[in-house]
């Protein structure tokens, strides 16, 4: 997914995945006003995802978080050591 603009979302902004389910690559996308900017599947057997340069900012809960189904597992992003490993580079957190 590219290019694209969200605003107040109630939940997460952008959902990469749920559980073991594909997680494609996004990147230059504006994610306003949500929950969560970018709410990433780690469960174990995720399979990786790629995340670069996005502006996301007014989250309330973090601009990337990494999920196991609905309960976020990291908090900032990276703080906690999950099993799936997501290629996260040049986000622009605000």
């Amino acid at each position: 997914m590219t290019g694209k603009v969200v605003e107040s979302a109630p939940t997460a902004g952008i959902m990469l995945g749920w559980s073991v389910s594909a997680r494609p690559s996004i990147s230059v996308n504006v994610v306003r006003k949500a929950e969560i900017g970018i709410a990433v599947s780690v469960v174990a057997g995720a399979g990786t995802a790629l995340i670069t340069d996005n502006l996301i900012a007014e989250t309330r809960r973090g601009a990337i978080v990494g999920m196991v189904r609905s309960k976020a597992v990291t908090w900032p992003w990276g703080r906690r050591a999950v099993r799936a490993s997501p290629s996260v580079s040049g986000n622009r957190p605000r």
